[in-house]
C-alpha cells in the first residue's frame, strides 16, 4: 500500500496542518481502497497516484467498488482526499511552471486562482454528489439544490444553503443533508451551514418563499443577502435554483421605475459595511487578506451587481463585468482584479502551505520563516540584500493601499445611483423641499426608523451641505416650530440612530450648527447633540464606532466637540469609557478622549484655532496630546513654507505653522508649564511667523509690480503692545511699519506688502492695529514724517510715544532701529523726559479717577489701578528718564535698576506683579474667556493650570481671587512710590 501512496507522500511533503486530516484519511484507509479497487478491477481506472481526468467517473467507480453503503462512504471519502491532496500539489507545481515561464507573475496568479476555484468546486461537486447517491432512500423524489455561498476557493469550510420546495419532504431532506454534513466533515471541507441558523430555519432547508418571506419581515439581513448574492448550484435542482434567483435576489436588483426599497435597503447596508471595513485598522504584527481589502472587493461588487442586475456571483466575474458596462469605471475595475488576483493567490498559498487561517503573522521569527515560504511560492527571491519576504510584504501593503484607495471613487458612483434610486429622491428635491406641507426633519426620522441599522447616508447628506438645495433650512424650521416634547421624541430617534450611524448624525449636527444663515440652528443642534451624548451607551461597540469616527474623520469629530458645552463634554468623556480588545481603535480612543478633556478646558478663543485647523490640518487633531508631535507637524510647515515655490501656499503653510504652534503653546499654559518659557515660546512663533510672512508678502509685490524695495535696510516692522512685551494669547497686534527713506516708490511698494500682511494676520483671527498710521492714513509712516509731525504738533502723544518707547522690531534692519532710537525717540522722548514722565503721573492719577470698579467677583488685570496699563505706564516713565529703549522685561529691570539702584527692588516688585498678572490672564483666556476681566464664578480652570488648591479651607478660587487683589494693592503702591520718586 505504501508503494501505491508513496508519489502521493512526496509530493505533499510541504503541504501545511490542514493537509494532515487527508494524509491521516490516505494512511487509514488506504489500503482498503486499493484492495476494493483490485477486487472490481476498477484500480487501472481510479488513479491514486496522480490527479483523476474524470473525477465524476472514478467516484462513481469507487462507490461500486464498496461492499455496503457504508464501506462505499468511507472509499469514497478516502479517495476524495487522495484527489484533493494531488489537487493542492499540482496547483503550487503550475504555479511554480507559471512563474517560471512568464514574464508577467500577475499573469500566473490569474491562473492559479481560476484553477484553484474551478478544480476545488468540481472535486467537491463530483464527491458531494456520489455521496449524496449513497445516503439519499430510493423513494426520495422531492427536489432540492445545494448553493455555495461563499469564496469558492476557500477549502477549510464550504459556505452552503439548502433549498427545497418545503412541504411533507422536508424531514427526509434534512435527514440526508444531516448525514451528507457528517461525511463532509470527516472526509472533505466542512459544510457551514451559517445561513440556515441566521434565518432560523428549524434545520438545513429552506424554501425561496420562507427564505422571502423571512427577509421582508425582518427588514433585512445583510449578511445572508449577502451570502444569497454569490449563490451557485453545486448539485441539485436547477429550477430551484432560478426560483431563489427570481423570488429571493430579483427584489433586491435595481428596476427603473419600480418600488426599489429592498436595492436601496441592501445597498445602504452594503456601503455601511464598506465605510466600517475602511475604518477598521489593519492589525500590527501579521496580516489578514480577507479583512485588509477582499471583503472590501466583494462588498463593491455586490454592489454594482445589484444595480446593473448582473447575473454573475463570483468577484472576479463581476469585476470583469463591470469594465464592460462601465467605461468609465473600467481603469478602477482593472485596478481592484489585480490586487484580487495578487490576495487571492496569497491567502491561497498560506492555506495550502501554512494552516487555514486567515491572519498571517509577520512578526515573529516563525512567522518570518513562513512568510519566506509564501514569497518563494510567489515567485519572489532574495535581491541586492532585501530578502523575498520583505518584497513581499511591500506587494502586498500596495496591493491593500490600491483597493483601499479604489474604494473611495467607486462608493461615490453607488453614492450617485443612491441619489436617483433612494425613496428619498422625492423629497429632496427643490419641489418638495419648499412646498408649504414639507416636515423633512419629521419624514427624515421615519425614514431612519425605517432602514435602522443602516450606515450610510452619504447621498443624503450631500443635499443637506447643498446650500441651494433649501433642504437643511427646511429641516431647521422644521424641527424648530415643534414643541419641547415633540423635540425630544425626535431627538430621541436621531440618538438611536446615531448609535447606528455615528458619522452620519455628527455630519448632521454640524452641517446644521455650521449652517450661517439659518436662524434657529444653534438651539437645533445643541439639543440633538445633547440627547444624542445622553443616550450614547457604554457599550463596547458603541465606543469602538465613535472611536473609528474619530480615527478616521477627526476633523468631524473635532467639528462635533465644539456644539457640546461643557457638562456634555464631561458626559461624552464618561461614555467613552469603556474596555475595548482591539489595541488600535483603544488608542484612538484615548486619543479621542484626550482632545474632549482639550475641549472641556479650553476657551473659545483657543477653539477657533481648533476649527481652523479641523478644516485644514484635521491630522493635527490626532496629535493633540502629544507635544513633541505637534512640534514635529509644526516645524514641519515652516520647513516645507521655506521650501514651496508658489506664494499663496507658502502663505498657507505658515498659517498652519502658526495655529499649530498656538494650540500647542495653549495646551502647554493648560498643563501649568513655566509661565516664562509659555511667554518664551509664543515670542519665538509670533516673531517667526511675521517675519516669514512679511518677506512672503514682499516678494509677491515686488514680483506682481516688476520693481524691488531697493532699499530694504531702511524698512521695518515693529510690535508693540504686549506682544512687544512677550505677553501671549493678545487679541491684535499692534504694530509700527517704519522706512527711513523720501523714496515714494519705495513707501508705496512697501505699503503693498504690508496691505497683504494684514490679510494673513486676519486670517489667523488676529487684528492688526497701526495707531500709529491712523494719524497718516496709511500703514507705512517714514522717519521724516514723523519727526516733522512730532515735531510741530501740539496734540498730546502719550500714547504714541508711548507705543514708540515700548516697540520691538521683528522685521526689518538694525539701521531702522538706530534711526528711531536717534531721530524719534532721543529728540521726542529722551529729551523731553521731565515732560513725559509728568504727563504719565497725571494720566495714572486721571485713570484711577474715572475707573469705576466693577460688580463684586470681578476684576480687570489690565484697566484697574495697579493692573498691566499702569505697569507699563511706570515702566514706561522710567525708561523715559533713565533714556533706556529695551522692550525686553526681564532685561530692561536689570538695566533700571543698574542705573538707579536706589529703585531696584521697587523695579523687580513691579515686575513680578506684572509678570503674575500675565501668567493669571494667560490662563484664563486659555481656559476661560480671550478677556482681562476674570470673574470669580470661573477661576476653578485656571487654579488647576496655576496649581493653586484648596488650602485651610480656603477655596482654590477664593485663594486666587485674593491673591489678585494683593497683587493689584501691591502694584498701585509699588508705582505711586516710584511716581513720587520721579
Amino acid at each position: 500500500m505504501k508503494e501505491a501512496f508513496q508519489r502521493l507522500l512526496d509530493r505533499t511533503e510541504n503541504l501545511g496542518n490542514h493537509a494532515r486530516k487527508h494524509l491521516r484519511s490516505v494512511s487509514l484507509n488506504g489500503g482498503l481502497l486499493i484492495s476494493r479497487l483490485e477486487a472490481s478491477g476498477f484500480l487501472s481506472r481510479v488513479p491514486v497516484d496522480r490527479a483523476t481526468p474524470s473525477v465524476s467517473d472514478a467516484f462513481t467507480l469507487v462507490a461500486q467498488a464498496g461492499r455496503d453503503p457504508r464501506e462505499s462512504l468511507k472509499l469514497l471519502g478516502t479517495y476524495y482526499s487522495t484527489q484533493y491532496l494531488h489537487l493542492c500539489s499540482r496547483a503550487l507545481e503550475r504555479l511554480a511552471v507559471d512563474l517560471a515561464e512568464g514574464p508577467d507573475p500577475k499573469q500566473a496568479y490569474r491562473h492559479f486562482v481560476r484553477r484553484a476555484e474551478e478544480e476545488f468546486t468540481s472535486l467537491s461537486s463530483a464527491y458531494i454528489r456520489r455521496t449524496l447517491k449513497v445516503l439519499s432512500p430510493p423513494n426520495l423524489r422531492a427536489p432540492y439544490v445545494i448553493c455555495a455561498v461563499g469564496t469558492r476557493g476557500h477549502q477549510d469550510d464550504i459556505d452552503v444553503a439548502i433549498i427545497d420546495e418545503g412541504g411533507p419532504h422536508r424531514p427526509e431532506i434534512d435527514g440526508v443533508m444531516a448525514k451528507l454534513t457528517v461525511q463532509m466533515l470527516r472526509h472533505a471541507s466542512a459544510f457551514d451551514h451559517y445561513l440556515a441558523e441566521r434565518i432560523g430555519a428549524e434545520k438545513y432547508a429552506i424554501s425561496p418563499g420562507e427564505l422571502s418571506q423571512k427577509l421582508h419581515r425582518g427588514r433585512l439581513d445583510f449578511v445572508v443577502v449577502t451570502e444569497l448574492m454569490r449563490a451557485e448550484p453545486l448539485v441539485g435542482n436547477r429550477s430551484l435554483y432560478t426560483r431563489l434567483l427570481t423570488e429571493v435576489i430579483q427584489p433586491f436588483m435595481y428596476r427603473e421605475g419600480e418600488d426599489n426599497s429592498r436595492h436601496e435597503l441592501y445597498l445602504r447596508s452594503l456601503l455601511g459595511e464598506i465605510r466600517s471595513l475602511l475604518l477598521r485598522p489593519c492589525p500590527p504584527g501579521s496580516i489578514n487578506p480577507k479583512d485588509d481589502a477582499l471583503r472590501l472587493i466583494m462588498a463593491l461588487t455586490l454592489a454594482f451587481k445589484t444595480i446593473h442586475s448582473l447575473p454573475q456571483s463570483r468577484t472576479r466575474d463581476l469585476l470583469k463585468q463591470l469594465g464592460s458596462i462601465r467605461p468609465d469605471l473600467r481603469g478602477l475595475s482593472s485596478r481592484l482584479a489585480r490586487s484580487l488576483f495578487f490576495l487571492e493567490t496569497l491567502r491561497h498559498i498560506a492555506q495550502l502551505l501554512i494552516a487555514q487561517e486567515e491572519q498571517i503573522d509577520v512578526v515573529s521569527p516563525g512567522g518570518r520563516e513562513q512568510l519566506l515560504l509564501l514569497a518563494q511560492a510567489m515567485g519572489y527571491r532574495d535581491d541586492v540584500g532585501v530578502r523575498a519576504d520583505d518584497h513581499l510584504l511591500v506587494h502586498y501593503h500596495e496591493a491593500v493601499r490600491d483597493v483601499r484607495e479604489t474604494t473611495e471613487p467607486l462608493m461615490d458612483a453607488v453614492a450617485k445611483h443612491l441619489r436617483k434610486a433612494s425613496r428619498f429622491a422625492l423629497w429632496t428635491s427643490q419641489a418638495a423641499v419648499n412646498r408649504p406641507e414639507s416636515r423633512p426633519a419629521l419624514e427624515f426620522a421615519a425614514g431612519a426608523r425605517a432602514f435602522r441599522g443602516i450606515r450610510f447616508w452619504d447621498d443624503l447628506l450631500e443635499v443637506f451641505a447643498d446650500p441651494d438645495s433649501g433642504l437643511l433650512d427646511a429641516f431647521i424650521r422644521d424641527y424648530s416650530s415643534r414643541d419641547r416634547a415633540q423635540r425630544k421624541r425626535l431627538c430621541m430617534e436621531y440618538a438611536e440612530w446615531g448609535r447606528h450611524a455615528p458619522y452620519a448624525l455628527l455630519s448632521l449636527i454640524v452641517l446644521i450648527h455650521t449652517r450661517p444663515v439659518a436662524k434657529d440652528r444653534p438651539v437645533t443642534a445643541r439639543e440633538m447633540a445633547e440627547v444624542f451624548v445622553e443616550h450614547l451607551g457604554k457599550s463596547p461597540e458603541d465606543v469602538r464606532a465613535m472611536s473609528r469616527v474619530f480615527r478616521f474623520y477627526p476633523g468631524l469629530a473635532n467639528a462635533f466637540l465644539l456644539v457640546l458645552n461643557r457638562t456634555q463634554l464631561s458626559l461624552f468623556l464618561e461614555r467613552l469609557e469603556s474596555p475595548i480588545g482591539d489595541s488600535q481603535v483603544a488608542a484612538a480612543r484615548d486619543r479621542f478622549q484626550d482632545l474632549i478633556r482639550v475641549h472641556r478646558r479650553t476657551s473659545r478663543y483657543i477653539k477657533r484655532v481648533l476649527r481652523r485647523l479641523t478644516t485644514r490640518r484635521p491630522a493635527t487633531i490626532q496629535a493633540i496630546a502629544n507635544d513633541s508631535r505637534l512640534s514635529t507637524l509644526a516645524q514641519g510647515r515652516l520647513a516645507a513654507a521655506e521650501r514651496h515655490l508658489d506664494r499663496e501656499k507658502q502663505k498657507n503653510l505658515l498659517g498652519d505653522f502658526y495655529d499649530m504652534e498656538f494650540l500647542r503653546i495653549s495646551l502647554n499654559t493648560l498643563r501649568g508649564q513655566d509661565s516664562e518659557a509659555i511667554r518664551d515660546s509664543f515670542h519665538q512663533m509670533t516673531e517667526t511667523y511675521l517675519q516669514s510672512i512679511f518677506d512672503i508678502c514682499l516678494r509677491q509685490v515686488e514680483h506682481e509690480t516688476g520693481s524691488r524695495l531697493l532699499k530694504r535696510d531702511r524698512f521695518g516692522i515693529f510690535l508693540t503692545g504686549g506682544y512687544a512685551r512677550r505677553r501671549p494669547y493678545d487679541e491684535d497686534f499692534d504694530l509700527i511699519a517704519l522706512i527711513d527713506t523720501t523714496d515714494r516708490d519705495d513707501r508705496l511698494l512697501a505699503e503693498k506688502a504690508v496691505v497683504k500682511l494684514n490679510r494673513q494676520i486676519a486670517r489667523r483671527g488676529v487684528i492688526a492695529q497701526y495707531h500709529l498710521g491712523e494719524r497718516f492714513g496709511h500703514f507705512v509712516v517714514s522717519m521724516d514724517e514723523l519727526h516733522t509731525f512730532l515735531s510741530n504738533s501740539t496734540e498730546d502723544f502719550l500714547v504714541d510715544h508711548s507705543q514708540l518707547l515700548g516697540s520691538r522690531m521683528v522685521a526689518g534692519s538694525r539701521r531702522v532701529e538706530t534711526a528711531l532710537l536717534e531721530r524719534i525717540l532721543g529728540p521726542h522722548i529722551f529729551s523731553k523726559s521731565e515732560h513725559f514722565v509728568t504727563r504719565i503721573s497725571r494720566e495714572i492719577r486721571e485713570r484711577r479717577q474715572r475707573y469705576h470698579p466693577l460688580p463684586e467677583g470681578y476684576l480687570h488685570l489690565k484697566e484697574s489701578p495697579g493692573g498691566l496699563r499702569e505697569i507699563d505706564l511706570a515702566f514706561a516713565a522710567a525708561k523715559a528718564r533713565l533714556q533706556v529703549y529695551e522692550p525686553e522685561e526681564e532685561v530692561l529691570t536689570d538695566k533700571l535698576g543698574r542705573l538707579d539702584p536706589s529703585r531696584a527692588e521697587l523695579y523687580k516688585t513691579l515686575r513680578s506683579v506684572g509678570d503674575f498678572l500675565v501668567e493669571v490672564r494667560s490662563a484664563y483666556r486659555v481656559s476661560v474667556a480671550a478677556s482681562d476681566v476674570v470673574e470669580y464664578y470661573y477661576l476653578s480652570l485656571p487654579t488647576k493650570t496655576l496649581g493653586i488648591g484648596e488650602w485651610n479651607g480656603v477655596a482654590p478660587e477664593q485663594r486666587l481671587f485674593d491673591r489678585i487683589q494683593e497683587q493689584l494693592a501691591t502694584s498701585i503702591e509699588t508705582i505711586d512710590q516710584l511716581l513720587e520718586a520721579e
